[in-house]
C-alpha cells in the first residue's frame, strides 16, 4: 500500500457522514444525523486496491503464515515474526474486507510492533498503520484508542512527510471524522478545513484523491443544513469518480450512498433508490460476504422504500439486514445499531408498535454504552418514546423524552444544542 503513487480512492478515512434524513411517520424538520456506513464504506474501498493486488495464492500464503506465527510463537517475550510489518498490513487489509474486524486491528497492532516509528525509513510507514488502525477501532467503538491513533498517524506524517503533504490532509480528515462520530462538530469542522486547504494546493481537480474530501465537505456542510451546497459537492464527487474508475464501483460506493441517503432526506426517493442500487449492486459482487457494511446499505434502500410506502419492497431487505446483524459477531455498534433503528422505523410505519420498542431498545443500548451522552442516544431515546406511546406506556415515554432533553442538554458544541435541534425533533436514524 504505498500512498506515493496516489493510487486510492476517497477511502483512506474513517468517515462517518451525517446523513439528513426525514422522519417516515411523524411531523418533524430534516434532521442531521450520524452513519456509520461511510467510515466503513470508504474503507472497503481503500482495501480493494491492496487486495487487487494480491493474487489468491499470496492470501492464501499470508493467512497460512499468520497461523504458523500464532503457533510457534506463544512465548511472553516479543515474538521473532515469519510476517514482515508489510504482509501484516495486507492481511490486515484482507480481514478487513471480510468484515473480521478484531482479526484486522490486532494485526494492525502486530505490524506496529516491527516498527521503529523514530526511524525516518519507518515513520511514514508507521503513521499509515496508526491510521487504518484508527479507522478499524472506530468501527468498533473504540474511541479513545481511535483518537491516539489519529493523533499519532497526523503526528508522524507532519514529521516525516510533511504538513503539507497529501498523506498528512488524509490522516487529519480522518480525525475530523473522528471529532464528528464523538459529537464536536467544530472540531471536526476545523479539522477538516485544515485537510481541504491543503489537497487544494497539492491536488488536481480531476483527481480521484479529492473523493474523500470532497465527501467530507459536504457532510460539514449537512451539519449547516446546507443541503445544495452539499449537493454539488457529492455530484462532484461521483462525476470524478464515475470517471476514474468506471464500473469499479465500490471505490466510490459511498459517495452513491451518501447523496442517495440526502435525495432521500430531500424527498426525492426515485434517485436515492437508484444511487442506494448502485452502491448494494456493488457490495453483492460475487465472493463477497455479506457484513455489516452490507446490512447497512440493505437498510438505507429500505429506509427509502419505507418512506415512498413500498412496504413489500422494504420489508426482505429488511429482514435480510437483521439477520445479519444478528449473526454477525463483530464489534461495529453504530452500524448495527443503525440498522435496528432503520427496522423500527419500518415497523412504526406500518402500525407494528411492539417490534418497534424491542429494535430501538437494542439500539439504544449498543450507542449508549460506545458514546455516553450524545445526541445519536437522545435520538434514540426519542425514538424509543414514540414506539412507547403508541403502546400506552405514557410514563417511560415522557421519561425518555426527559432523558433524550438531558442528554442534548449536556452537549457543549453549538452544532448539537437545543438551538440547533430540540430534542423531540430527532429519531434514531
Amino acid at each position: 500500500m504505498n500512498y506515493s503513487s496516489r493510487k486510492r480512492s476517497h477511502a483512506d478515512r474513517g468517515e462517518i457522514v451525517l446523513a439528513i434524513l426525514i422522519a417516515a411517520e411523524w411531523d418533524r424538520p430534516l434532521e442531521l444525523n450520524m452513519n456509520l456506513l461511510s467510515l466503513i464504506l470508504p474503507l472497503l474501498s481503500l482495501c480493494g486496491h491492496t487486495l487487487n493486488e494480491c493474487k489468491q495464492g499470496s492470501i492464501e500464503k499470508l493467512q497460512s503464515q499468520a497461523r504458523y506465527d500464532r503457533t510457534v510463537n506463544l512465548s511472553p517475550a516479543p515474538p521473532r515474526t515469519v510476517l514482515t510489518a508489510a504482509d501484516l498490513r495486507s492481511l490486515a487489509v484482507i480481514y478487513i474486507n471480510r468484515g473480521q474486524f478484531e482479526d484486522a486491528r490486532k494485526t494492525f497492532q502486530r505490524a506496529l510492533l516491527l516498527l521503529d516509528q523514530n526511524s525516518p525509513a519507518n515513520g511514514i510507514e508507521s503513521a499509515r498503520t496508526y491510521q487504518l488502525l484508527g479507522e478499524v477501532s472506530q468501527i468498533e467503538g473504540l474511541f479513545p484508542e481511535a483518537e491516539d491513533q489519529f493523533k499519532k498517524a497526523v503526528s508522524l506524517f507532519n514529521q516525516y512527510a510533511g504538513r503539507q503533504d497529501f498523506r498528512t490532509a488524509s490522516a487529519l480528515n480522518s480525525l475530523g471524522w473522528f471529532y464528528s462520530v464523538t459529537g464536536r462538530p467544530n472540531e471536526a469542522a476545523l479539522t477538516i478545513s485544515k485537510a481541504w486547504t491543503i489537497v487544494q494546493q497539492v491536488l488536481p481537480d480531476d483527481s480521484p484523491e479529492l473523493l474523500m474530501f470532497l465527501d467530507s465537505e459536504a457532510s460539514v456542510l449537512c451539519q449547516r443544513n446546507r443541503l445544495r451546497e452539499a449537493e454539488k459537492d457529492w455530484l462532484r464527487a461521483l462525476t470524478i469518480g464515475e470517471k476514474a474508475y468506471g464500473n469499479d464501483v465500490q471505490q466510490y460506493s459511498a459517495i452513491l450512498t451518501h447523496l442517495g441517503e440526502l435525495y432521500s432526506a430531500l424527498g426525492d426517493y426515485e434517485s436515492a433508490a437508484g444511487l442506494l442500487k448502485r452502491s448494494l449492486a456493488a457490495c453483492e459482487q460475487p465472493g463477497n460476504r455479506a457484513s455489516i457494511s452490507h446490512a447497512i446499505i440493505m437498510s438505507e434502500l429500505a429506509n427509502v422504500y419505507t418512506k415512498s410506502k413500498r412496504y413489500s419492497q422494504a420489508e426482505p431487505l429488511f429482514s435480510r439486514s437483521i439477520e445479519i446483524v444478528n449473526r454477525d459477531q463483530n464489534l461495529a455498534p453504530l452500524g448495527k445499531a443503525l440498522v435496528l433503528t432503520r427496522a423500527g422505523d419500518y415497523y412504526m410505519a406500518r402500525h407494528d408498535w411492539v417490534a418497534p420498542e424491542q429494535q430501538y431498545r437494542r439500539a439504544l443500548t449498543l450507542r449508549e454504552a460506545a458514546l455516553g451522552d450524545h445526541p445519536l442516544v437522545a435520538a434514540s431515546l426519542t425514538s424509543l418514546s414514540q414506539a412507547l406511546r403508541k403502546l400506552a406506556r405514557k410514563k417511560e415515554a415522557k421519561d425518555g423524552l426527559a432523558r433524550a432533553d438531558q442528554t442534548m442538554a449536556v452537549q457543549n458544541e453549538p452544532l448539537y444544542s437545543g438551538e440547533t435541534v430540540d430534542a423531540r425533533q430527532f429519531s434514531a436514524k
